[in-house]
């Protein structure tokens, strides 16, 4: 995660589902988010994909329109669709932070590069039907003058943080995933400035 957004958003996710794999909707309080608010979003569960519950400001802005209501995947072209749908299920089923970077392309054809963090959410006690996240271009991109159209997938990583059931924990900064070499069974993979640890589950 490189974005303000992500970070911040994935840190205070974080914290706030302890040793849980997800929070509960209920304890998420968008005043502890003030400073992000306009560019976090809400997905919920459909039998044909996730739709967009809830959508702050700036991410409506700069797709020109409200998003309230559309399905996620109908952001992106076609090319990526299948990918973002089996990326959201996995947020889902099993319960794992992805991060993804796209192409957001304008009516002028311009393009932006952006990155999103889904993490998952509860609306009931264990049962994960929604997903909390974050939209927000890189600090180095000029903004087209146009809204966006649609986003052209770019990378997608999963983020291995899962919570572990011991009080002397190691907890990682918001953009490391760190895990002891005893449970990393050795096996250690580079996504972008991310090192992804295999193993870490009893």
């Amino acid at each position: 995660m490189q974005t303000t957004a992500a970070i911040t958003l994935h840190s205070y996710w974080t914290e706030r589902r302890g040793r849980r794999p997800a929070p509960l909707r209920s304890e998420i309080e968008p005043a502890h988010l003030a400073t992000i608010l306009p560019d976090v979003f809400i997905l919920e569960s459909d039998r044909r994909g996730p739709r967009i519950r809830l959508a702050g400001t700036r991410f409506c802005a700069q797709f020109g329109r409200e998003l309230k209501g559309c399905a996620f995947a109908e952001l992106f072209t076609m090319a990526g669709r299948e990918r973002v749908l089996r990326a959201a299920d996995r947020v889902l089923k099993d319960q794992m932070p992805v991060v993804l970077t796209a192409h957001a392309e304008g009516a002028d054809r311009d393009t932006t590069v952006v990155e999103m963090v889904l993490l998952p959410l509860a609306s009931r006690e264990r049962t994960v039907d929604r997903i909390l996240g974050a939209f927000a271009p890189f600090a180095n991109q000029r903004m087209p003058l146009a809204a966006f159209r649609h986003m052209m997938l770019g990378s997608l990583a999963v983020v291995r943080d899962h919570p572990v059931a011991d009080d002397n924990a190691i907890h990682a900064p918001a953009s490391l995933t760190i895990a002891r070499p005893a449970e990393a069974g050795g096996t250690m993979q580079r996504v972008l400035h991310l090192r992804i640890f295999d193993g870490g589950k009893r």
